[in-house]
């Protein structure tokens, strides 16, 4: 959300963004949608979730974009593993365009929680930043999300900590 809003700034909602998902996919609609001029913005955001579960065809497609972008768009492109050999890869990294990120894990992750709900004005400490932490698998555990049609960028960890504590006690109970 951050980078969107630096990008498209305060401009209309939905006139200068588009999302995109990975499977079938089209590599010239995307490309199509980030040459568009923005509209009462100076900037337009372009997301692909999942690009990793794009034909390989539809990468090539999108690696000539790449290699020469508009300068009004920013295009984000996630994936969860990219072949770095491809067209697409090669394409992002001659222009700057590549980065790579490892998910936190252990200390690293507990420290990035606490941090990020003290600069929120929150904390979060003790067992359940533990347990969050060493149990921590994207998609397996669904908690609550408090506050996320609130369109703006407020944060609460309203029954976070019941939430995973009510977890961990299901896991060592299936665990006996």
């Amino acid at each position: 959300r951050l980078l969107k809003a630096a990008s498209v700034g305060d401009g209309p909602r939905g006139f200068n963004d588009d999302v995109f998902h990975g499977t079938g996919m089209i590599g010239a609609r995307v490309a199509a949608a980030a040459k568009t001029l923005p509209m009462m913005s100076s900037a337009r955001f372009v997301l692909v979730r999942g690009i990793d579960d794009a034909p390989l065809p539809e990468h090539d497609a999108l690696a000539a974009y790449v290699a020469s972008p508009s300068p009004s768009t920013c295009l984000v492109m996630t994936a969860d593993k990219i072949d770095g050999r491809s067209k697409l890869a090669k394409a992002a990294k001659a222009r700057g365009a590549w980065l790579e990120v490892a998910p936190l894990k252990g200390n690293l992750l507990e420290r990035f929680a606490a941090g990020e709900a003290k600069r929120r004005g929150h904390t979060i400490d003790g067992p359940a930043l533990s347990a969050l932490a060493e149990s921590g698998r994207p998609g397996h555990y669904r908690l609550p999300r408090p506050m996320l049609a609130s369109n703006d960028l407020a944060f609460s960890f309203s029954g976070l900590k019941t939430a995973v504590m009510t977890l961990l006690k299901k896991e060592a109970a299936a665990q006996r």
